[in-house]
């Protein structure tokens, strides 16, 4: 490469640079802050790991071309984006706070948005997790037409009557003790005996939410949801896949209407199909203060573009009354004084 050549490649690099040092800070504080204000914004900031990521590459291409001062500038921008995402995941899963004979059952959840011809792997997946509950969304009219093939086992415990290839099922080894579907098929719920406490779990899902003719139709939805985990008497589990991660806007009214929180670490796992570096974080598994979501495991045998999960949830035992023994009866004075001097 000639002088000339190699001058102009330089001040190439450097422009783009500097152009970079403007870029991924505005777009971490445009989608940090303005979520709530537009569609575009919220859709930007799903990209905070990416920021992350791609600043960690910038900063080690300037140490390596002795650009130290600009170095130092990504090197924070990657701390900037990985506080923005601690501030709302784990990067690992938490040590339980709960007794090892807290009540607990497993979970298995998948999305089936494309599996139309997938009934064998569906079923050879459902019988390799051996989960107390099974939770499907946007089950293809194939498929349903051979649930009681693809899962034997499992009695059907509520469904979204839907022929368009987007119902909703749970299924269960035990039965439930009541369960009901929100208007507009927004979701379905079934309420659980888990030892001997009572839980609600509430199954729904989003389909790309972040496209412009759905968005606020996604949002009025997990509004809708959220005031019904609000009217709970007795402990939430929601699960689905929102296609979105925790600090979207559309998770929301979630978490400060219907006091959920999210109970999975950090996930890459939309879309499921793409290069793990290309993924955004999910936010899938939410619940009331009690409940741990633990043991969480993506799930991608069938190859979908949503990733499945598996789970172990527990819940604060019932804390059980303290019987006291019964005191001595008081006695006089004046017998006790008798007593003392008899002997």
């Amino acid at each position: 490469m000639g002088y000339l050549a190699k001058r102009k490649l330089e001040e190439r690099e450097r422009i783009t640079l500097y152009l970079l040092l403007m870029i991924i800070p505005l777009l971490t504080f445009l989608g940090a802050l303005g979520g709530g204000l537009d569609r575009r914004l919220d859709y930007i900031g799903e990209f905070k790991m990416h920021a992350a990521f791609l600043s960690v590459f910038l900063c080690l291409f300037c140490l390596y071309k002795r650009l130290f001062a600009i170095a130092g500038c990504f090197f924070l921008f990657v701390l900037m984006n990985l506080f923005l995402t601690a501030s709302h995941y784990h990067f690992f899963e938490q040590e339980s706070l709960l007794p090892p004979d807290a009540p607990q059952f497993t979970l298995f959840y998948q999305d089936l948005k494309g599996a139309d011809d997938k009934a064998g792997d569906l079923q050879i997946l459902i019988a390799n997790n051996d989960a107390d509950l099974v939770l499907l969304t946007n089950v293809p009219v194939s498929v349903y037409e051979l649930l009681h093939d693809i899962a034997p086992d499992y009695v059907l415990q509520n469904q979204t009557a839907n022929d368009e290839g987007k119902m909703m099922l749970v299924l269960a080894r035990s039965p439930s003790s009541a369960r009901g579907v929100l208007d507009g098929d927004d979701a379905l719920w079934v309420s659980r005996i888990i030892g001997e406490r009572k839980l609600t779990v509430v199954l729904s899902v989003l389909d790309d939410p972040f496209e412009p003719e759905n968005y606020d139709a996604a949002r009025a939805k997990m509004t809708r949801i959220a005031d019904f985990v609000s009217s709970r008497d007795e402990p939430v589990l929601f699960i689905g896949d929102l296609k979105a991660s925790d600090w979207s806007r559309l998770t929301y009214d979630l978490k400060e209407t219907g006091k959920l929180s999210l109970k999975e670490p950090l996930r890459f796992g939309t879309p499921a199909t793409y290069p793990f570096f290309l993924r955004r974080p999910v936010a899938s598994v939410y619940a009331h203060p009690g409940i741990e979501v633990r043991n969480i495991y993506p799930v991608t045998d069938m190859d979908l573009r949503a990733q499945g999960i598996s789970a172990l949830v527990k819940m604060t035992p019932v804390k059980k009354e303290v019987r006291f023994y019964e005191l001595q009866p008081t006695v006089s004075e004046e017998i006790l004084m008798r007593q003392n001097a008899a002997n």
